[in-house]
C-alpha cells in the first residue's frame, strides 16, 4: 500500500482585518468601477446618495485626495469622468518633463520638507514671483556693497569718519568676496546664516557684520533690488562682552604723568569727563570747551560752585549732542594747557593719541590696559562719589539703565572714589602750550 503524500497546508501572512466601514462599503452598489468610482450608498432614512471617491494613494501609504455626494447617478458619473480626464491631461504632462525637472521638483519638495514646510511646488513658485515683484531692478551683491559705500561715503546728512568707512569696506568686502558674482536678492537666509557661523570670530565680531548685512540688505531693499531683508531670518549672536576693567589710582596719576605734554589735556578730558576717545575725543576743539569758574545760586536758594561745561557737538549718542560739566580737578588740568586764544584741536587726531597713549600705558607700567579703560573709570567713579545714576548718565550720554547698571555699579566706598576726583596738576610755574605748534 502506497502512502499519499500529502501537501503541506499553506498558512496565510497576517492580514489587517478591515474596518467596520469598509465592510459596509464592499456591500454597496458600485456605478462606477474605474477611479474616481462611484457607488452607491443607502442612507439611514432608506434613501441613496452617490459617492465619488477620487482619492489615491499617497507616499506614506495614506489615502490623500476627495469624496463627493451626489443625489443624482448621471451627475456623479459625469463629475467622476470629468475627474479622469482631467488627471489623464495632468498625467501626460507630467511625463513630458525632463529628467532634470523632475529632480528640481524632487528638490523642492526635500527642501520643503526638512523645514517642516507643508506647501506644494506651486505654492513655493508664487512666493517667488511675489518676491521677483518686488524687486525693481536685479544687481550683484558686489555691486551693491559698491553702491552702499559711495552712499555712506558721500552722504551730506551724516558724514562718515575715514576709519568707520575703512571698516565698513573691510567686513562687507570679506561678504561681497564669498558672494560677488550672486545676485542680491537670490542670497538667502540660511546661507548668509552658514557663512556667519563659519567664520573663525568670537560671537561679538559676528554680531558686528550681522548688523552691517543687515543695513546692506536694508539699502537694497530701499533701493528695490532686494525684495525682503534676509537677515531678519537670520538668528543673532551673543555678545562676548570684554571684562570691564578700571584704572586704579595710582595708575591714573602715573598715566598722566608719564604721558607726551601734547595729549595730557586730552588725557585729562577722557579720565575727568569720559569721553569717547575716537568718535568724541579726538574731535573736540578748545572753543568746546568752556571752563569757567562761577557760583550759581539754584531755583531754591542754594550755592553751587561751577566749573563750566563741555559743549560736545559729537556725541555718539542719539541727539548728537550733550553737554558735560566739568570737574573742579579737569578745570585745574584744562586752565594749565589751555592754548593762547583758546582755539585748536584737543589732541592731534586718534591714530597720534592712540600711539602716545600707548606709549604712556608701557612708560606707567600699565601691562593690562582695561577696555575703554578712561572712559569706565570716569564713570566708575563718578557713581561712587556722588552715588547718583542720573548724574553719571548725563556726563556719559548712556541711555539704557540696565547697560549702566551691569557695567559701572560696583562695590566701592565714596571716600575712595573721591580721592580719583584729587588729581590735580602739579603746582610749577606758567606751563601753557601752542597745540597747533607741536608736530
Amino acid at each position: 500500500m502506497t502512502a499519499t503524500k500529502r501537501t503541506p497546508k499553506r498558512t496565510a501572512g497576517p492580514t489587517k482585518k478591515p474596518s467596520q466601514q469598509r465592510r459596509k462599503r464592499r456591500k454597496w452598489i458600485v456605478i462606477r468601477e474605474a477611479w474616481p468610482k462611484v457607488r452607491k450608498r443607502p442612507q439611514p432614512d432608506g434613501s441613496f446618495v452617490f459617492e465619488g471617491d477620487a482619492r489615491l494613494q499617497g507616499a506614506e501609504g495614506k489615502m490623500e485626495g476627495s469624496r463627493k455626494h451626489f443625489h443624482d447617478a448621471d451627475v456623479a458619473t459625469a463629475w467622476a469622468e470629468r475627474m479622469a480626464a482631467k488627471r489623464k491631461s495632468t498625467g501626460t504632462s507630467g511625463l513630458s518633463l525632463s529628467a532634470s525637472q523632475q529632480n528640481d521638483a524632487m528638490e523642492a519638495f526635500r527642501l520643503a520638507r526638512e523645514r517642516g514646510l507643508q506647501i506644494t511646488l506651486t505654492e513655493i513658485v508664487r512666493a517667488y514671483v511675489k518676491h521677483l515683484g518686488k524687486v525693481k531692478d536685479k544687481i550683484t551683491v558686489a555691486d551693491l556693497v559698491k553702491r552702499l559705500l559711495d552712499y555712506k561715503k558721500n552722504n551730506p546728512k551724516r558724514p562718515l569718519s575715514q576709519r568707520h568707512l575703512d571698516d565698513l569696506r573691510h567686513r562687507l568686502g570679506a561678504f561681497s568676496k564669498s558672494f560677488k558674482d550672486r545676485l542680491a536678492h537670490e542670497v538667502g537666509a540660511s546661507e548668509i546664516d552658514a557663512w556667519l557661523i563659519a567664520m573663525p570670530h568670537s560671537s561679538t565680531t559676528k554680531k558686528k557684520y550681522r548688523t552691517l548685512l543687515n543695513l546692506l540688505f536694508g539699502y537694497g531693499m530701499k533701493l528695490g533690488v532686494v525684495g525682503e531683508n534676509p537677515i531678519d531670518h537670520v538668528e543673532e549672536f551673543g555678545i562676548d562682552e570684554p571684562k570691564r576693567g578700571i584704572l586704579t589710582l595710582a595708575q591714573a596719576r602715573r598715566l598722566i604723568d608719564s604721558a607726551d605734554v601734547s595729549i595730557v589735556p586730552a588725557l585729562a578730558v577722557g579720565l575727568f569727563a569720559g569721553l569717547r576717545p575716537e568718535s568724541e575725543l579726538c574731535k573736540l576743539d578748545w572753543c568746546d570747551i568752556h571752563a569757567t569758574k562761577e557760583t550759581i545760586t539754584d531755583a531754591e536758594g542754594n550755592e553751587k560752585k561751577s566749573h563750566g561745561f563741555i559743549d560736545l557737538q559729537h556725541s555718539k549718542g542719539a541727539s548728537g549732542q550733550r553737554m558735560v560739566a566739568i570737574s573742579a580737578n579737569l578745570y585745574d588740568w584744562l586752565i594749565k594747557y589751555r592754548p593762547a586764544g583758546g582755539k585748536g584741536p584737543l589732541c592731534m587726531g586718534y591714530d597720534r593719541f592712540h600711539t602716545l597713549l600707548k606709549s604712556a600705558a608701557t612708560t606707567a607700567g600699565i601691562t593690562s590696559w582695561p577696555h575703554d579703560g578712561m572712559r569706565h573709570s570716569f564713570a566708575t567713579y563718578h557713581f561712587g562719589a556722588y552715588r547718583d545714576e542720573g548724574k553719571t548718565m548725563a556726563q556719559t550720554g548712556h541711555r539704557s539703565i540696565t547697560t549702566f547698571r551691569r557695567h559701572y555699579r560696583r562695590p566701592m566706598s565714596q571716600k575712595e572714589a573721591f580721592e580719583y576726583w584729587k588729581i590735580i596738576p602739579e603746582k610749577d610755574p606758567e606751563n601753557i602750550i601752542n597745540l597747533s605748534a607741536v608736530e
